[in-house]
């Protein structure tokens, strides 16, 4: 898999650099043609005048060029948007790769939540017995949740992910419990989208 991930990677830069180059060439060579144009329609301004047939050629000359240098401009900002776009995407695929390899040498993976037991099983093929969730969050024998009554003027946040992975379930269990409370605003705050 390594070795069709680089080769992968190689061939799309490779395409990617070669559309990218043929893009700024013919932006240049439409810039080129702009300048030259507009060089041999000032010639022809001051020799026959605005109302030659000459004249009036070269301005079409030079307005047909004009065109074509705004779409070689639009041409090469798509290709540089798509080449950032693909670099981005190779950089995806380096991730997923080091995180399937990381999970299949590992001698146990510890996750935060039981949602990334399912995820790691299925999406890298790592047996279930290599993963040990070692959950995150609040200790609620140090803090009580059933001993204390809000203050007014609460405010309830939650900043995180907002992903199959986490037990997303208990933020919107106390969102619910305590919606008809006065003086409680309660926020959830959107930091990452995954699968």
């Amino acid at each position: 898999r390594i070795g069709r991930c680089a080769t992968n990677m190689f061939t799309a830069d490779t395409v990617a650099q070669i559309r990218l180059t043929q893009a700024q060439r013919d932006y240049e060579d439409a810039v080129k043609d702009v300048a030259e144009l507009q060089e041999y329609y000032n010639r022809c301004l001051e020799t026959f005048g605005k109302n030659s047939e000459f004249t009036q050629r070269a301005y079409e000359q030079l307005q047909n060029a004009i065109k074509k240098q705004k779409q070689a401009q639009e041409e090469l900002q798509r290709t540089q948007q798509a080449t950032i776009i693909g670099y981005v995407g190779m950089g995806l695929e380096i991730g997923e790769l080091i995180a399937k390899i990381a999970y299949t040498i590992a001698n146990a993976i510890t996750p935060i939540s039981p949602g990334y037991t399912k995820v790691i099983c299925g999406k890298y093929k790592i047996p279930p017995q290599k993963i040990h969730v070692i959950r995150g969050g609040v200790d609620i024998n140090k803090f009580n949740p059933h001993n204390t009554k809000p203050k007014k003027n609460t405010t309830v946040l939650y900043t995180g992910a907002f992903s199959i992975a986490y037990d997303f379930d208990q933020v919107l269990k106390a969102a619910k419990i305590l919606k008809n409370e006065k003086d409680i605003e309660i926020i959830l705050s959107l930091i990452h989208i995954s699968e």
